[in-house]
């Protein structure tokens, strides 16, 4: 039987997804993702042969979707499991949680989606647990806060050996943002995270830390990349080591200390230069 899907009042066969298919979810979603990237979300959701999905950052949900649509397309019924903390971030409509829930689900809808699609708000749910335990992970997609070394603690040993994972804002290339802060709002930036101090946080951007923890984990032996679509990198997970067992904690725990300690190195130079 011809694999189809859904969109909107349409039934659509692989053949009739297009560019312009991936258009329409950046268009509808407001994703900040470009349509390129939302297309190989599709096909690596496609590709996948066994396991859960697991999207941690969708937003308005254009992640979610590409990875409903492969998922349907090749007749795979396996859960899907959306979460994010549904607030502070520019690329959601509002600043109430259950506002932006119910712009996802609107969303999906308007692509015939939300069946076995899951719903996480962060915050409220321990995302850690309310995806099974138990359940293997075919889908991994992260495009959250940057903090990789959390993510990968609570969910690398659950990926099924050849698994797909796709990592957002991944790219050598730091922001001098934060240098410049003079010290009292440093500390205010630092404790309006909730940190206790600048290593727990991305202060040379999102990107380069998760470019720099990517490398790392693909330096250990525990995936290798597929591609790069724009800054977002589709990875395969590898080897048999555990998350621990590879040293991986310790790892990504050192490179959040070296990039710390080339934000200070940064930022003295620029109060040097500025007298």
């Amino acid at each position: 039987m011809e694999n189809q899907t859904a969109l909107g009042d349409d039934v659509m066969t692989h053949e009739e997804i297009s560019d312009q298919t991936f258009e329409k979810i950046r268009r509808i979603t407001a994703g900040m993702l470009k349509s390129d990237v939302y297309k190989a979300i599709y096909e690596a959701a496609l590709d996948v042969e066994k396991g859960i999905y697991v999207d941690i950052g969708p937003a308005q949900g254009g992640s979610t979707i590409s990875i409903a649509l492969g998922r349907q397309v090749a007749g795979r019924q396996d859960l899907i499991y959306s979460a994010d903390v549904f607030t502070a971030s520019n690329a959601l409509k509002s600043s109430d949680v259950n506002t932006n829930v119910r712009v996802l689900q609107e969303n999906l809808a308007a692509f015939g989606l939300g069946e076995d699609i899951n719903i996480i708000v962060v915050g409220q749910q321990d995302i850690a647990t309310t995806v099974p335990l138990d359940a293997a992970i075919g889908l991994f997609f992260v495009d959250a806060d940057g903090a990789l070394d959390r993510d990968f603690e609570q969910f690398y040993d659950r990926i099924v050996p050849g698994g797909i994972i796709i990592l957002d804002d991944c790219e050598n290339k730091s922001t001098d943002k934060y240098i410049q802060y003079p010290p009292d709002r440093l500390e205010k930036y630092v404790k309006s995270k909730g940190a206790k101090k600048i290593s727990e946080l991305t202060p040379l951007g999102k990107h380069y830390t998760v470019y720099k923890f990517t490398r790392k984990l693909v330096d250990l032996g525990l995936m290798e990349e597929i591609k790069t679509v724009n800054n977002t990198i589709f990875l395969r997970k590898i080897g048999g080591k555990s998350y621990v067992a590879s040293g991986a904690r310790q790892a990504l725990s050192d490179t959040r200390d070296s990039i710390a300690r080339e934000f200070f190195e940064a930022r003295n130079a620029f109060f040097d230069m500025a007298g």
